[in-house]
């Protein structure tokens, strides 16, 4: 191409600025290269101001995490209630031979050993036991005598003390597979469930601890003249009323 110049027409050089129809000023290639070479400039708005988030947007991100985390209480909260033991058991929904019933032998074997943690070298005067708790009398020291309660989370709670001269049973006699053996016995023998048994008591024999007997009380399925049942302290020898 040419260019006219001078009226005289002369060859039109690469660095001459050619536009096109509708194009604005040119930007010089030095403007645009130190745009684009320029890294990490903070955004802008159309006035050149810093680009900050508005009172809006700031009071919904507040909102949403305020709400998130009462979500989260609640839910913590919701679970607790319906996994706590003691609650379950408030609810009555430890009954029979369930998981959390101390009439299981796991269950009653942790009792036991939840005494014998609290009270070292205790030794029981008798033991009471029903799906959701287990009232003992224990002995320790010389006449020391301790009211204890144990619940379904295996917690111990003394409920009052005094003194007795009674012997006692060594803690690590009692068979913790015994209650449930008996229940089930019970069970097989009259045809009812474990849900009919009230209670369990283990009355120790002064003179002959080794000798003591479990006693099991159904509170339905037989005639009344029919509900109580022992064993031995290994839940064996099951006789009807004595």
């Amino acid at each position: 191409m040419a260019a006219r110049a001078s009226g005289r027409l002369r060859p039109m050089s690469l660095s001459d600025d050619i536009g096109l129809p509708g194009d604005g000023p040119s930007t010089p290639a030095s403007s645009v290269s130190g745009v684009a070479a320029s890294t990490g400039a903070e955004p802008r708005g159309a006035a050149g101001h810093r680009w900050r988030p508005g009172e809006g947007l700031i009071l919904l991100l507040w909102t949403l995490l305020v709400v998130g985390a009462v979500v989260v209480v609640l839910t913590r909260a919701e679970h607790d209630e319906l996994t706590d033991p003691v609650k379950q058991a408030a609810r009555g929904e430890v009954t029979g031979l369930g998981p959390l019933s101390l009439l299981t032998a796991a269950q009653f074997g942790g009792a036991m050993t939840a005494l014998g943690d609290r009270y070292p070298d205790a030794r029981a005067t008798s033991i009471r036991v029903e799906p959701t708790r287990i009232n003992a009398s224990v002995r320790t020291g010389q006449y020391a005598l301790h009211q204890v309660s144990v619940d379904v989370a295996l917690k111990t709670h003394e409920d009052g003390s005094g003194e007795t001269t009674e012997k006692g049973l060594a803690l690590a006699r009692v068979d913790p597979r015994g209650p449930e053996r008996l229940v089930r016995a019970v069970n097989e023998r009259t045809r009812t469930q474990p849900t009919d048994v009230d209670y369990l008591v283990l009355s120790v024999d002064s003179t002959s601890p080794r000798a003591s007997r479990w006693a099991l009380f159904l509170k339905r399925g037989t005639p009344p003249d029919q509900r109580r049942y022992t064993s031995d302290l290994a839940g064996h020898d099951v006789k009807a009323g004595s």
